[in-house]
C-alpha cells in the first residue's frame, strides 16, 4: 500500500503554496465585488433616466398661453385666441422619431377625457391640427411646467415628448 508523505504539503509541482491560493481567491471577490458595484450603479442610473413621468399638475388656460420648447428644438406656441403652431414638434411625426409640424387650433382638457388612456389624467390640452389631432398632458418636472406626452415606451429614456414654458 502506497504511503502518502506528501499529504498537508502545499508545495510542489503543479501546486501552489497558501500565499498563491489566498491572492487568486482576493482577487476574484474583489472582481464580483467590483462587477455587482457596477452593475448597481448601471441599474440605478438607468432607473433615474427611464423614469422620467412629470408629477401631475393643472394649469389655468392664462398659464398655457406662449411658447412651450422640446430639447430637441421644437417649439409649440399657444396663442390666446385659441389657435396654435408647432414646428420640428416631437410627437407630430408619423415615423421615427416621431417629429413634425402642424397649426389649427387647441383648446383646455380637464384630464378626464384624454386621448391618451395609458397617461394619468392631469388635465392638458387637445391640439386640433390641419393634419392630425393630438394631445399633451400638464405636469411638472421639478419645479417647472411642462406638457408631455408618450412617443415609446415610457420605461426607455427616450419614450417621452416634453415641452418646457419659455
Amino acid at each position: 500500500m502506497p504511503v502518502l508523505e506528501d499529504f498537508g504539503q502545499d508545495e510542489g509541482p503543479g501546486r501552489r503554496n497558501s500565499e498563491e491560493s489566498g491572492s487568486g481567491c482576493l482577487t476574484g471577490c474583489l472582481g464580483a465585488v467590483a462587477l455587482l458595484a457596477a452593475a448597481l450603479i448601471g441599474w440605478a442610473v438607468y432607473e433615474h433616466v427611464a423614469d422620467a413621468t412629470p408629477d401631475a399638475a393643472h394649469f389655468s388656460e392664462t398659464e398655457l398661453v406662449g411658447t412651450w420648447k422640446s430639447p430637441g428644438g421644437g417649439v409649440l406656441t399657444l396663442r390666446g385666441d385659441g389657435t396654435f403652431s408647432a414646428v420640428d414638434l416631437c410627437g407630430f411625426g408619423t415615423s421615427d422619431p416621431q417629429v413634425g409640424s402642424d397649426s389649427g387650433t387647441w383648446q383646455p382638457e380637464d384630464g378626464e377625457n384624454s386621448l391618451d388612456s395609458s397617461a394619468p389624467a392631469t388635465g392638458g390640452v387637445i391640439l386640433g391640427g390641419t393634419t392630425n389631432a393630438n394631445a399633451f398632458d400638464e405636469g411638472r418636472d421639478g419645479n417647472a411646467a411642462v406638457l408631455w406626452q408618450y412617443v415609446g415606451p415610457p420605461d426607455e429614456p427616450h419614450g417621452f415628448c416634453k415641452l418646457h414654458k419659455q
